[in-house]
């Protein structure tokens, strides 16, 4: 419901989905402090590691990705593939 609700600009299932997500992540480290586990431990470490980095790459590449539309419509790099025939 978060991702359907930020592609579609939709409030309702961004805050639905977005209040779900904290609402399971809460009861996880709750359990996880109630129950030891080091797996699960391990997966939430990943994830927010794999998500950290995929913000700090957007982050970096902000200026290239805000010019891609541009590229696209002017069939400019390699994009002139799509203008051959």
């Amino acid at each position: 419901m978060l991702v359907t609700g930020y592609s579609w600009q939709l409030k309702a299932p961004t805050m639905f989905g977005g209040v779900g997500l904290v609402a399971y992540l809460l009861v996880l480290i709750g359990m996880l402090a109630i129950l030891p586990n080091v797996a699960m431990g391990v997966y939430l470490a990943v994830g927010g590691a794999l998500l950290f980095a995929a913000g700090i790459a957007l982050s970096i590449y902000r200026e290239r990705l805000l010019a891609l539309p541009e590229k696209i419509r002017g069939r400019e790099g390699l994009f002139r593939v799509l203008s051959w025939r």
